[in-house]
């Protein structure tokens, strides 16, 4: 199992569950099994082109996607995914 670590801004997305375990081997199907579980969670982490929105940030383990394979990344069963949502300030 994998999983997926919700933050707190999208808790009311999942029920309010803070981490969801799905079955899969890439990043993409990790989340796509999620947005299964949780339709609305999809608009908030991937655009309407199916990329991750520029505003969120997707680790597994502790490496950045967009230093991996993107989408495309391997999944162990170990493995974990972190949704970062960009905090913005000024």
């Amino acid at each position: 199992m994998v999983e997926i670590s919700i933050p707190t801004a999208f808790c009311d997305l999942t029920e309010g569950k803070r981490k969801v375990s799905v079955e899969a081997s890439t990043v993409q199907a990790a989340l796509n099994a999620a947005f299964e579980l949780y339709p609305d969670l999809r608009e908030r982490v991937i655009n309407e082109e199916g990329a991750v929105r520029r505003f969120v940030n997707l680790y597994v383990d502790r490496d950045d996607i967009r230093a991996l394979n993107g989408l495309d990344s391997s999944l162990t069963g170990k493995s974990s995914i972190s949704i970062v949502p960009a905090l913005a300030g000024g």
